[in-house]
């Protein structure tokens, strides 16, 4: 599910970027004028991540292991690769 919301994350990151060097850039009155502004985008993005994290979790409670599977063997990499992608 993460691969189908990296662009969403990519955009948010682009523009956190974006937003780190304006503050750098500019002076405080600057900023100022934009707190506005640079508060709704961050609200917006607080929301995005938190749609992204609760598809995640649903995606994540989809996922089971059928009880009638009794490997011999396990491939660990697999099993690690699939685990650290939870």
């Amino acid at each position: 599910m993460i691969e189908q919301n990296s662009k969403e994350i990519e955009d948010i990151d682009m523009i956190y970027k974006e937003l780190q060097g304006f503050i750098e850039r500019n002076s405080d009155a600057k900023i100022l004028t934009k707190i506005n502004d640079i508060s709704d985008f961050m609200q917006k993005s607080i929301e995005d991540l938190e749609k992204i994290t609760r598809i995640k979790q649903l995606d994540r409670q989809s996922c089971m292991i059928n009880q009638s599977l009794n490997p011999l063997a396990l491939n660990a990499d697999k099993v690690f690769d699939v685990v650290t992608k939870f």
